[in-house]
Order: C-alpha cells, then structure tokens, then sequence
C-alpha cells in the first residue's frame, strides 16, 4: 500500500484483521499522508479498548476512523500516551489489559485504558 501516495480512503471492514500483527500491518499505512478515512469496522482488532488509541497515535493524519471524526483532544491523548511508552501501547493491545486489570473499573472507557495499565504495570 506504500506506493498508493493518492489514498485517501480505505475500507478494511469485516476483513478479520485481528491484534497485534494486523494492526502493526494498519500501522504501516503511515507513509500514506494523503489517508484521512480507514474503516475497520467488524475485524476482531476493532474489540479491543486501546484499538482506537493505536491507531489514532500511529497515523496521524487520520481525520476519521470508523465513520467517527477524531477529534483534537483524541489524538493529542492518543499521541501523548504512544510518547510515553509506545511498547505499553503493543503490550495493552497483545496481552489483554481488561483481564489483567479487573479491579480496575475504568478500564472499559478507552481513554483511561493507558492509565489502568501504567498504575498496574508499576
């Protein structure tokens, strides 16, 4: 997909992309500058909380993800959580952090997943 410079919309829906190794194959759609659409809707990767963040943090130039605008304060989240430890982000998305984590009860809202696993990883 590297050499589709002209993409700007792509429909991977219900393709049974499932995490980690799909979703480090989405993220390589980064060279595409021109992408602003991806649709994973209905692939097993698309269940997972921090699938959102992923992707978001891994390709910036997304403006909708899903039919859903991302919106600033998701992507400076998104951003800021893949700088703080971008192997945090593979390991919530590989290893199941809802499971790990059950006392935490915020880890079903997305943008507090990060933080679930950085209190319970330390």
């Amino acid at each position: 997909m590297a050499g589709c410079e002209s993409l700007q919309k792509l429909d991977l829906t219900a393709n049974f992309i499932a995490a980690p190794a799909g979703l480090l194959s989405v993220a390589s759609l980064a060279c595409n500058q021109a992408l602003r659409e991806l649709f994973l809707v209905g692939n097993p990767c698309a269940k997972d909380d921090a699938y959102r963040t992923f992707i978001i943090a891994s390709l910036p130039q997304l403006t909708r993800l899903d039919g859903t605008d991302v919106t600033p304060s998701e992507r400076i989240a998104a951003v800021q959580a893949r700088a703080m430890c971008p192997e945090l982000v593979f390991w919530a998305l590989t290893r199941g952090a809802r499971r790990r984590c059950r006392s935490c009860a915020h880890v079903s809202r997305r943008r507090r997943l990060l933080e679930c696993v950085l209190d319970c990883a330390a």
